[in-house]
């Protein structure tokens, strides 16, 4: 997913916590030296050499994503993460 406005990593949490009805363990840790505070992406090529714009808001591709998730649990229950 590539959206020109920045998406706010808390606000990204909190649409996650409403949508699947739970609340996030958060666990704060001290900023990585390298890490960005901000970042977004640049769709302006695209636009103009493909005329694409996303069609879909942040918040609807996240709901997609969960309604997904949930109709495939049993699947995702194998995936390993470490």
């Amino acid at each position: 997913m590539g959206f020109d406005k920045p998406i706010v990593s808390n606000d990204a949490i909190r649409l996650l916590e409403n949508l699947t009805k739970q609340k996030a363990q958060i666990l704060r840790k001290r900023c990585h030296p390298a890490g960005v505070m901000a970042t977004w992406a640049d769709i302006a090529k695209a636009e103009h050499l493909l005329g694409w714009r996303p069609q879909r808001k942040f918040e609807d591709g996240v709901a997609k994503l969960v309604q997904w998730y949930e109709a495939n649990r049993e699947w995702a229950r194998e995936l390993r993460t470490d």
